[in-house]
């Protein structure tokens, strides 16, 4: 077992460097002051296969797509913050006596490692978080253990390595989306996101799930539902190319059968699929009802997608903008900026992790 950097402090500036299934997100903030500036921006798409349910299956093609986002990018950054996917990583809140200090914890919990972690020490990084005097236990405090295989942090690793770049933060994906909405609540007048917020952050293949109240995360879950079924289905009906289909999911240059026959069910059924999950989240935990919905990921600004899941769903429903207030360097496309913004939570919670 190794103590990994899931929520290590670091002095180094880092680059947030988002991996999907669908492709990687670059993202370097500066600070001045109070105020964030977006310096360095970049996607890059990935070869079909490359990652498979969020595991690396081809290092090498990897690292030279990431090699050509650092190109694509700008920026001079050499150290990276990445995340693993929330169903790739075992959290647990335990509880340990208030006057042990850190070296001291780190020493019991790896003594006490199989008590918590059901993988062999050897293959497992594991790290923990002190987050502060336990509600369940007097002279206790609680303490936040993330533990995740080691190869699938080494496959991300050497992947970064293969461009030059060296891994100085290991994140959750749900703790980084934790971090982005903590900046966007700060930068706004809206006290309905200090309640129970759901943020929907609908990836290419896989659909995040994640509950925050009081701007702390209390749930996750993984949905088995993407933005590549609406790819697949303009694929089919308009006889198009993946490249074609997956950049002609806002209509662009399809015909007007587009909206009312392929848009208008797939809208539905995202909506339907929500209330669904939000359900089963009411009915197993004993948590507060969600008050709002926020949109994330790269289907989040579909059109009208918002309207009918607020409708559908009887929620305030908007779409999340992690670079609320934030400048952009010049040199930068702002209206694309702003566009993708939704798709960004992931990387905006890891580039963040610079000002920690």
């Amino acid at each position: 077992m190794q103590l990994s950097h899931f929520f290590q402090r670091r002095n180094n500036m880092v680059l947030g460097v988002d991996i999907s299934a669908g492709g990687i997100k670059f993202l370097e903030l500066s600070k001045k002051g109070a105020r964030f500036r977006i310096e360095s921006f970049a996607q890059e798409a990935l070869p079909t296969g490359t990652v498979v349910d969020h595991e690396i299956k081809d290092i090498p093609a990897l690292g030279s797509a990431i090699q050509r986002g650092v190109v694509r990018s700008a920026t001079r950054l050499k150290n990276a913050a990445i995340a693993l996917a929330s169903s790739k990583v075992i959290t647990k809140v335990i509880q340990m006596p208030d006057f042990l200090d850190e070296h001291q914890m780190e020493t019991q919990i790896e003594l006490e490692a199989d008590r918590y972690v059901p993988y062999p020490r050897d293959e497992v990084n594991l790290d923990f978080q002190i987050m502060g005097t336990s509600r369940e236990k007097t002279g206790k405090i609680d303490v936040l253990l993330a533990a995740a295989r080691s190869e699938n942090i080494q496959s991300r690793v050497s992947a970064l390595s293969l461009a030059n770049l060296a891994t100085q933060v290991v994140d959750v994906e749900a703790y980084a989306i934790e971090t982005a909405f903590n900046y966007l609540a700060d930068h706004s007048q809206d006290e309905s996101l200090n309640g129970p917020v759901a943020i929907v952050d609908i990836g290419r293949e896989v659909t995040q799930l994640i509950i925050l109240d009081n701007r702390k995360l209390i749930y996750t879950r993984e949905l088995a539902f993407g933005g590549k079924q609406l790819t697949d289905k303009i694929k089919a009906r308009y006889s198009l190319s993946d490249t074609q289909a997956s950049t002609a999911h806002r209509g662009t240059g399809l015909p007007e059968s587009y909206f009312d026959e392929v848009l208008a069910p797939f809208r539905q059924y995202i909506a339907g699929q929500i209330a669904k999950a939000l359900q089963v989240y009411q009915v197993s935990t004993e948590h507060r009802r969600v008050g709002r919905i926020l949109l994330a990921g790269g289907c989040a600004t579909i059109t009208g997608l918002n309207v009918v899941v607020e409708r559908d769903l009887g929620l305030r429903t908007t779409i999340a903008n992690p670079f609320a207030n934030m400048e952009v360097a010049a040199g930068l496309n702002a209206d694309h900026i702003a566009q993708e913004a939704p798709s960004f939570m992931v990387a905006c919670g890891l580039a963040l992790r610079s000002f920690d």
